[in-house]
């Protein structure tokens, strides 16, 4: 445990600060938890911080239980865990890729396609990760569904759409 002075003393940035500290780069889902569900409890009705602390919990059952979970408990991930957007799969997919847990980060990209199946970006981070794991021929299969995912995907800006598809363009030449 850091030698701070105790967390009921610190302000709520530096308690939140520290929440996403320890969740994204110390990678101490415990701390991290303590953290963010103290503020949870500072401000019962900041439902963007009871988000964080859930989606957290959400990070440490798949580190406990692993990934077989998702399956039983797909239904239920939207309320159960806050689960309201494919950015938010997309980015716990990220923090597992970034660790190099790959079977992890595939998991949860499946996931994020089954449960947001119009969604471009979800198979441009599913590509990236067999990319990762040396799938090449599952890598491109994906890319290029994005790619043509894109054109009628309403959740991404012009902006968006078209720097992931020169990337893409890039990656599959």
């Amino acid at each position: 445990m850091p030698q701070f002075a105790s967390i009921s003393r610190r302000p709520s940035e530096a308690n939140f600060s520290l929440g996403l500290i320890y969740r994204f780069r110390e990678n101490d889902i415990p701390l991290a938890k303590k953290y963010l569900f103290d503020l949870v409890d500072e401000f019962p009705g900041n439902q963007w911080i009871a988000a964080q602390a859930t989606q957290t919990s959400f990070v440490q059952l798949l580190e406990d239980k692993g990934t077989g979970f998702l399956e039983t408990e797909f239904d239920s991930l939207g309320t159960k865990y806050q689960i309201t957007n494919p950015n938010i799969l997309n980015g716990m997919g990220y923090y597992f890729m970034g660790q190099e847990k790959y079977d992890e980060a595939l998991a949860i990209f499946l996931t994020n396609i089954k449960l947001y199946p119009d969604v471009a970006n979800g198979y441009d981070s599913l590509a990236e990760c067999y990319l990762n794991m040396g799938n090449e021929e599952l890598s491109i299969k994906y890319y290029k569904i994005a790619y043509k995912k894109f054109d009628t995907d309403e959740t991404a800006t012009d902006d968006f759409k078209t720097r992931v598809k020169e990337g893409i363009e890039d990656r599959l030449a």
